[in-house]
């Protein structure tokens, strides 16, 4: 099991494996952690394609609930 927060400065779907996982951030605004299995993995921001880079293939292992892998994007 893993875990992972996307940054991003703007709420945003995130796509794992091209598959949607919800948003990257709670109503409130703070970030929410998506849970995912271990392995290989590429994430995409949703649209509107504003997001830099444009995908990210990394690999899950070793997180926590406490120490999630964070995959940042930046707004262009």
């Amino acid at each position: 099991m893993g875990w992972v927060i996307a940054e991003f400065p703007e709420t945003r779907e995130i796509l794992v494996d091209d598959k949607p996982q919800g948003p990257n951030r709670w109503p409130n605004g703070e970030y929410r952690t998506i849970i995912i299995d271990d392995g290989d993995h590429t994430f995409r921001l949703g649209p509107p394609p504003d997001g830099t880079p444009a995908a990210q293939k990394l690999v899950v292992e070793k997180t926590s609930v406490l120490a999630p892998l964070h995959v940042v994007f930046t707004k262009v």
